[in-house]
């Protein structure tokens, strides 16, 4: 395009800064004279009010405007917020922040949130305004949480794709319900047990058994070292059996030479 669609005088001299709101019928312009203009989108040309920032700071150099229509002006080292800026023109600001030093840069509102973003040349503040975001966003608008919530955002998802599906293929054939099975009882019956027979030929696998607690490796290495022999092995098992056989004989020995009636009194 060569030519704009609108053109407009907003000041005698440079403007610094502009802003819309969310539904685009206001128009807030900020020029190096110092002024702060409101217009009337809807119709270009009619100014509805103004407003002045003090004659020995700077001109404003940034603009923004909140989700309730706070207007924040960011001018020198000063911040301003108006409330209700747009339609009425308010005779003190809602709230003022002194930088105490830096030049403003830029301000911006949080959406959803009651905070304000300001920039300068040290760094970046945040400042609490109550009431400047909306507290409840529009679920028929894109959610500006799912981003940082998976679940939300997965939810979407389904949601966009269950929206692309046509009508048709999500829906019952209207010409197939209530309909009936007008075969014959014989041709239900074979079918019936054609179906039957289908079921039993398929052979039920057999379940596995699985053993019980976990297969560590000092268990595998025992399960393996059961079968081998050595002889040091073969000593030791030798040397263990002549000490029990011992220890049973020295048992029935005592036993016989003892009477039963005192043989709980043995040590």
């Amino acid at each position: 395009m060569t030519t704009p669609v609108v053109k407009m005088l907003c000041h005698r001299s440079t403007v610094t800064a502009m802003a819309f709101d969310l539904t685009g019928n206001y128009l807030v312009t900020a020029g190096s004279d110092s002024q702060i203009h409101v217009w009337d989108a809807r119709k270009f040309g009619k100014k509805m009010h103004s407003y002045f920032t003090p004659g020995n700071t700077a001109p404003a150099t940034s603009l923004d405007l909140s989700q309730n229509n706070m207007l924040a002006v960011g001018f020198g080292s000063h911040v301003q917020i108006w409330r209700d800026a747009l339609q009425t023109k308010q005779k003190r600001p809602y709230m003022q922040h002194e930088l105490a030093g830096p030049l403003s840069q830029d301000v911006h509102f949080c959406p959803f949130e009651d905070v304000l973003g300001v920039s300068h040349e040290k760094g970046f503040e945040s400042l609490i305004v109550p009431g400047s975001g909306i507290a409840n966003f529009d679920t028929f608008e894109a959610n500006p949480f799912s981003l940082a919530n998976k679940k939300q955002r997965q939810e979407a998802e389904v949601q966009a794709l269950l929206e692309k599906l046509k009508p048709e293929m999500i829906m019952l054939d209207p010409n197939q319900i209530g309909t009936m099975d007008r075969a014959d009882h014989k041709v239900i019956a074979a079918e019936r047990y054609e179906e039957q027979l289908a079921t039993a030929t398929v052979k039920e696998k057999k379940e596995r058994k699985r053993g019980r607690g976990r297969s560590t490796a000092i268990k595998r290495f025992l399960r393996k070292s059961t079968n081998v022999r050595d002889e040091k092995r073969e000593k030791i098992l030798n040397a263990m059996k002549e000490r029990k056989e011992k220890k049973e004989e020295q048992k029935r020995h005592d036993d016989g030479s003892v009477p039963k009636m005192l043989a709980r009194f043995k040590a």
